[in-house]
């Protein structure tokens, strides 16, 4: 089979439910009450906003492209939609890519990990939007640092996750 040659594919992982820590609960409260005041500050705002708008900031973080006002939405948009998405695959933790075979005596601990690498995720990534419509609608320049520290921001509990012992 395809498969057969790549660690931790096993159609037979073990389906388990993942209890949710306090922390757990924590970062999903602050990712959706954040998207929530995302898109309450695009609307309160969209109405004061001139008819165009800067949509794109070049790696020192002045303007490089604008558009109609209207494209403000787009940022919340795309931050509901990943929001969405990496709440869905978190549910799903024994279809996610794993760099170890998973079995019924590590799986829990395997996917525990992953899902509060995704809730993690799922969380800078909307503070990321937030910060974006921020910066927009107050028409300021991105600063240099925000593309190394957005990169950043996402590899960091990537690599934590990863390396983290048992």
């Amino acid at each position: 089979m395809f498969n057969d040659g790549l660690v931790g594919v096993n159609k037979e992982r073990p389906e388990i439910t993942i209890e949710l820590s306090t922390s757990d609960k924590l970062l999903e409260v602050i990712a959706l009450l954040t998207l929530i005041t995302i898109w309450i500050y695009v609307i309160y705002n969209y109405a004061s906003l001139p008819e165009i708008i800067n949509t794109h900031f070049d790696a020192n973080g002045k303007p490089n492209g604008s558009g109609e006002k209207y494209y403000i939405f787009g940022l919340p948009g795309v931050a509901t939609f990943l929001y969405t998405m990496l709440t869905i695959v978190n549910k799903f933790p024994h279809k996610m890519n794993f760099t170890e075979e998973i079995t019924e005596h590590n799986a829990l601990v395997e996917y525990t990990k992953a899902t509060k690498m995704m809730r993690l995720l799922k969380t800078i990534v909307v503070f990321v939007f937030g910060y974006a419509c921020f910066q927009t609608i107050g028409n300021i320049n991105v600063s240099p640092w925000f593309l190394p520290l957005f990169i950043i921001s996402i590899l960091s509990p990537i690599l934590y996750y990863n390396l983290k012992k048992k």
